[in-house]
């Protein structure tokens, strides 16, 4: 019976952990496709840079969406707000309702 307990507790964060992680897949795949465009454009094409941000500002950006794709960002620094151009925090809450709507179907896709 001791060893029962540890067992299910276990099985439990685990399918807490995942869960984050699948919000967090959803919210960078959403995120990227909206913003990510800033980081795949070259630096002087005009057609993607804003111009409310200063060239330094901009290049923060880029890092920023690099980062993310890269995945070495944690998802505390993705939410605190740290990027100009975009909330993470709002694609991540759009991911936090569908998971809730559609859990079979947003398993099967962010996994």
């Amino acid at each position: 019976m001791r060893f029962i307990i540890p067992i299910i507790l276990i099985f439990t964060l685990a399918s807490c952990t995942s869960k984050a992680k699948l919000l967090e897949n959803c919210a960078d795949k959403d995120f990227l496709k909206i913003w990510g465009v800033v980081a795949k454009s070259e630096w002087n094409n005009t057609t993607y840079k804003y111009d409310y941000l200063t060239d330094e500002e901009y290049l923060e950006e880029v890092y920023f969406m690099e980062r993310i794709s890269q995945g070495s960002l944690s998802l505390q620094e993705k939410l605190s707000g740290i990027n100009r151009t975009g909330k993470y925090e709002v694609f991540y809450k759009e991911c936090e309702r569908n998971f809730t709507l559609h859990p079979v179907t947003f398993k099967q896709k962010y996994k």
